[in-house]
């Protein structure tokens, strides 16, 4: 999933290659191989103000 994230892919693929072994092998070592990585994803609403230009 790493490697799908826009500032990764922008990334020299070299780099971007020594970047997602040190992932994996983080990943390798946690218990049942596996990591849990959070995202808090924010939205924000608001009612649209009547436009008095096409009242």
């Amino acid at each position: 999933m790493w490697a799908t994230f826009p500032n990764v892919r922008e990334l020299d693929p070299v780099l971007r290659e020594v970047l997602l072994d040190g992932v994996a092998e983080v990943v390798a070592g946690q218990p049942g191989g596996m990591v849990v990585d959070h995202y808090v994803t924010t939205l924000y609403t608001a009612e649209r103000q009547p436009d008095a230009r096409r009242s």
